[in-house]
């Protein structure tokens, strides 16, 4: 009898362990495939940026033609008639400085308190004419 009795506790507690060890390998699939997932979206937002920066360097070609037919850059990115939308971030920025002698160009996602984080930046004030990407934990704000 007693034998009986190890062998059922034996098989039941053999069952729970088969269990236990399919719930924490679909844990571990679950868990594994999340991760790749996320690279992945990482991926897509990375590539999203780049083709961002070439689209913001046409945008700064439109600027820059438009200073040289008018002398000065234009007030708002209207006055260039269509302008391709970012592919990432929410949409185009745009503020002249200087009296029409430079400007900032910026698209990104808005915070609550009206910074850009993450973004991307362009500034030609100092004749730089290089992106600046901002993270979450470094956001930008407008001149």
């Amino acid at each position: 009898m007693d034998n009986d009795v190890t062998k059922k506790t034996s098989q039941k507690l053999t069952i729970a362990i088969i269990r236990l060890l399919k719930y924490l390998t679909l844990g571990v699939v679950l868990f594994f495939l999340l991760i790749i997932l996320v690279a992945l979206l990482e991926k897509d937002s990375e590539a999203d940026r780049l083709e961002t920066i070439r689209i913001g360097n046409q945008v700064v070609d439109f600027l820059d033609k438009y200073r040289l037919e008018n002398g000065r850059y234009p007030e708002s990115l209207d006055k260039l008639g269509e302008v391709p939308e970012p592919k990432w971030g929410e949409k185009w920025l745009y503020k002249c400085l200087k009296d029409g002698d430079a400007y900032e160009l910026l698209t990104g996602h808005e915070n609550k308190d009206g910074s850009y984080g993450p973004a991307l930046y362009y500034n030609n004030e100092n004749n730089s004419s290089e992106w600046l990407y901002f993270d979450q934990d470094d956001s930008i704000e407008m001149k």
